[in-house]
């Protein structure tokens, strides 16, 4: 670099009288006087004597000069670009890199072309000293032409530089010009890493020239940029650290330099991120818990509802909607209420996406409650809103749940949340929900549009009422599945009786509750008892098929003290596996007026029950030959548990009501059955005494909606057009302290699979006998229909060495349902042997229409392709009988005279008949004509 005393110097090498002085005399006049032409030839020859007498500085002004006259004048382009690179190399020579830079200005003006001219700057950039003021603005110049060429991402880089340079130079207010000229080029293009550090040092250099309020805004857009999703560099956790702490350094600073108006100011800090997904609940909504395993035989919340409430208004089906579905489109129109003085829950995810532990102070919902009028309400108190503290660990998410409290009617709109700054108080971060509803496609212009066209989304408006219940609901004594306990009794056995209890817990004694209304799901699973009523007799209780109704001043019915309501339940599943029941509780209250819907309160309880294997029955039926109608059940009854248990009794029930039979059991005690075995009891039945009705207590209306559940079933199969008299057997069984019931249900009072002759055949007499010995047999004959009287007549058929004594041929006998005729007839045997007695064939002359049609369903064959039916009239007469024969064997061992013989002729006792299966087991008949 020339100094001063250079110059003075080489002034005075050339002084005016000389030569050289006196042409660069003339040739300066001549260029003031804007004669260019004479002034070029002047500083032309002048300029070879100077280099001549290696005077760089004078040649090289002499050059500058001669360019700027070629230019003028209109000289050749190469002409003045080699006079101006000469000037500038002679300038540098000389070490004048003022004068250098002066040449250089000149030329970039002189040359249109702007990338040419940045490059020539970065040029003399390379050729001067490093980190000097006139590096930064040859980069800040050459960033800016390189920009106005198109090179937008050169021309970036070179500004960056400039910046840089300044910045260490300490020159910050240009520095901070120079990246906020280019710091837009780059968002949006996820070079993380560069925009980072370009917030982050203009943050810094904004707090550094007082410019606090820049230094905020650079700081916030530092940290926002790690809610990108799209951020995925990684950035050292002591990086983030470091930009958190003088963040919050620069945030406090301005807390105390900033004279604020208000208490507070808000700004616009996007960590944590907020989920877009946020759900609202109310008080009374069940808790978020992973969905139960659904099952095809659950019923849906709305057809609950209609069993509640046959005509359930819009608003209702919606509220039951949300709670089968949790569809958010129902949102588009649906508003739910809520009661004044109960929480409102919002639940909403937040994640922090730095590498850093972040502290959430004083975390709160936002929102406003409007009156009648659509107005916000003027009282500050109207709604309460609870703050939480939340520590959020490196990239941790975290579920949040936030409650309102109304403390008046209206209509409550959340619109965000809010939290301060870590310990800045007076420093808010706010952030608004931004849902949308389902997207609308009916016209052209919402499907053509690309940002979409979306309805609204009502889920976080709720109208505040003061008429509505707040109740609560929980189930007491419910069985706990086995991998939920470490009790071993928790599970429920199969048919166990189970006590529990449905709590209803009131929040507000003073609303006026007038109705509730309980349903079930399973009926025939669990069963509800009336409460006690005796306190109050201005309240109507009513036993449903699905539960319970109860109306009047309900509030009466309400513990004082723990302000509950208990409604005994009976539990019993008769189905191994696991299910899911389902329990529906509507309140109402009577208020001043207005929807129906907004004095409701629906609750919903939801749980699953594991059934093991306990104890199995199966009944057979069977009529008794010694005594007029009296039937005799066969039953098995297995236990299928993991312990012993006992029987204890059974009953029964006629079909035509809840009607109790008379059941007799064969033996006494209470048997007990060992895991895996199984047992056969005799009963025996007799029909009930007129008049006889058994109490409507839970178990027997769980066996009503078990048998209800069994005859849908009976009719959904049967091919028959009449429906067997039947009847439901129940056996008591206990296992410890453990009770149930085991049911066999629609058990028909006829013999099993039925065939189509109404008539049963019993014959009596001794197994042995001799040579011409009469041999008294007993034949019995009963009526095994139960639908009306049958006309018959029997003959005995005789053979060559059996012989009937006595009448072979009967007289026409007519027998009412269920009954029998006994007759007593001599057999004589010629000769020694093995004799089957079953020489008998029955002749039906007469029955019952409904018998008869019943007869001709069983007996349809295909014949010629027709389906042959029967008609109207039964075909049955004394002149064309039906005849049957009964294909069994009863065998009498005949012996000759002088053998010992046993007679075994069965005699009469007292008491229930001895059973003797094999005496009248039919198999199959054989129809004659």
């Amino acid at each position: 670099m020339s100094t001063a005393s250079d110059v003075v110097e080489d002034a005075a090498a050339y002084p005016l009288h000389s030569v050289e002085g006196q042409m660069r005399l003339a040739g300066d006049l001549s260029f003031h006087l804007r004669d260019y032409e004479v002034a070029l030839s002047y500083y032309r020859n002048v300029v070879s004597d100077f280099k001549q007498d290696r005077s760089w500085k004078h040649a090289a002004g002499a050059y500058e000069m001669w360019g700027l006259c070629a230019y003028i004048t209109g000289g050749a382009r190469s002409e003045w670009m080699r006079c101006m690179e000469s000037s500038y190399e002679h300038y540098l020579q000389a070490s004048s890199s003022r004068l250098a830079m002066r040449a250089v200005a000149l030329h970039q003006a002189m040359v249109s072309d702007v990338k040419e001219a940045a490059l020539r700057l970065m040029k003399v950039n390379g050729d001067l000293a490093d980190n000097n003021l006139k590096n930064a603005l040859i980069l800040e110049q050459a960033g800016q032409l390189y920009y106005a060429s198109g090179s937008a991402r050169k021309g970036a880089f070179h500004l960056v530089l400039a910046g840089h340079t300044y910045n260490k130079l300490g020159f910050k207010r240009l520095a901070l010009f120079s990246y906020q000229a280019v710091v837009e080029l780059y968002l949006g293009k996820g070079w993380f890493h560069i925009t980072d550090h370009f917030h982050f040092t203009m943050a810094r250099q904004a707090f550094g020239l007082g410019m606090k309020d820049e230094s905020l805004v650079h700081f916030l857009k530092l940290l926002n940029s790690f809610a990108d999703a799209q951020k995925k560099v990684c950035i050292q956790a002591d990086r983030e650290n470091t930009y958190i702490k003088e963040f919050i350094y620069v945030v406090k600073d301005w807390v105390q330099t900033q004279s604020m108006a208000e208490d507070t100011s808000t700004v616009d800090l996007q960590i944590p991120c907020l989920d877009h997904e946020v759900r609202v609940y109310l008080s009374d909504d069940k808790q978020r818990e992973p969905p139960l395993p659904s099952e095809s035989s659950v019923a849906s919340w709305e057809h609950l509802g209609e069993k509640v409430i046959p005509n359930l208004s819009q608003e209702d089906r919606q509220e039951l909607g949300w709670r089968q579905r949790s569809d958010v489109r129902i949102f588009d129109t649906l508003r739910r209420v809520s009661a004044t003085g109960a929480k409102v829950f919002v639940e909403l995810a937040l994640t922090n996406p730095m590498r850093v532990k972040w502290e959430i102070v004083g975390l709160t919902l936002r929102g406003r409650l409007l009156d009648s009028n659509n107005e916000p309400s003027a009282d500050t108190q109207a709604v309460e809103f609870t703050a939480q503290d939340v520590e959020l660990g490196p990239l941790e998410s975290k579920q949040i749940r936030l409650a309102a409290l109304p403390q008046r009617e209206g209509l409550l709109q959340i619109l965000g949340i809010r939290w301060t700054i870590f310990d800045c108080h007076k420093v808010v971060c706010e952030r608004p929900f931004q849902l949308k509803g389902r997207r609308l496609r009916n016209t052209l212009e919402q499907r053509a549009s690309k940002t979409g066209v979306y309805s609204g989304d009502l889920r976080l408006e709720i109208k505040v009422r003061s008429w509505k219940p707040r109740l609560q609901a929980r189930l007491e004594g419910w069985p706990v599945q086995k991998e939920q306990s470490t009790e071993a009794s928790a599970a429920l056995l199969q048919g166990e009786l189970r006590r529990c209890s449905l709590v209803i817990t009131s929040d507000d004694l003073d609303c006026p509750l007038t109705l509730l209304q309980v349903a079930t799901s399973h009926p025939q699973y669990l069963a509800l008892e009336e409460p006690d009523t005796k306190s109050s007799k201005e309240i109507s209780v009513r036993l449903t098929d699905e539960g319970i109704r109860l109306q009047g001043k309900l509030t009466a019915l309400f513990d004082a003290a723990a302000h509950e309501l208990r409604l005994p339940v009976l539990l019993r599943v008769d189905t191994v596996g696991v299910h899911t029941l389902r329990l529906l509780i509507l309140a109402e209250a009577e208020g001043p007026g207005g929807p129906k819907c907004d004095q409701r309160q629906w609750i919903t309880l939801e749980d699953q029950v594991g059934v093991e294997p306990a104890v199995s029955v199966t009944a057979r039926p069977s009529p008794s030959f010694t005594s007029d109608g009296r039937f005799i059940f066969t039953c098995l009854v297995e236990n299928r548990a993991a312990a012993p248990v006992h029987v204890t009794g059974m009953s029964g029930f006629c079909d035509t009501g809840l009607v109790p039979l008379d059941l007799q059991a064969f033996t006494t005690g209470e048997p007990l059955i060992e895991p895996g075995d199984s047992v056969q009891l005799l009963y025996a039945l007799c029909w009930p005494a007129e008049g006889a009705q058994v109490q409507q207590e839970a178990r027997w209306r769980l066996l009503h909606a078990c048998r209800q559940a069994a005859a849908v079933s009976y009719k959904s199969k049967s091919k028959t057009h009449r429906k067997p008299i039947a009847t439901d057997l129940a056996v008591q069984w206990r296992q410890g302290a453990t009770i149930g019931e085991a049911f066999s249900l629609q058990v028909p009072l006829e013999r099993p699979e039925a065939p189509p002759c109404p008539l049963d055949l019993h014959l009596l007499a001794p197994a042995a006998a001799e040579v011409s010995q009469l041999v008294p047999v007993t034949v019995k004959i009963r009526n095994a229909s139960l639908a009306g009287p049958v006309s018959f007549y029997f003959v005995a058929e005789s053979t060559a060495d059996l012989a009937w004594v006595g009448c072979e041929r009967s007289e026409i006998i007519r027998l009412p349902a269920n009954e029998y005729h006994s007759e007593t007839i001599q057999a004589y045997f010629s000769q020694p042997g093995v004799y089957n007695l079953n020489r008998f064939r029955l002749f039906v002359v007469g029955m019952c229409l409904a018998l008869g049609r019943c007869f001709f369903d069983c007996l349809q064959w295909n014949f010629d392709g027709r389906d042959c039916r029967p008609s109207s009239t039964v075909p049955a007469s004394e002149q064309a009988p039906m005849a049957f024969a009964v294909p069994f064997e009863r065998l009498l061992h005949v012996q000759a005279s002088g053998d010992t013989v046993e007679n075994n002729h069965p005699t009469a006792t007292v008491g229930p008949p001895q059973y003797q299966p094999e005496a009248f087991t039919i198999k199959h008949f054989d129809l004659f004509y």
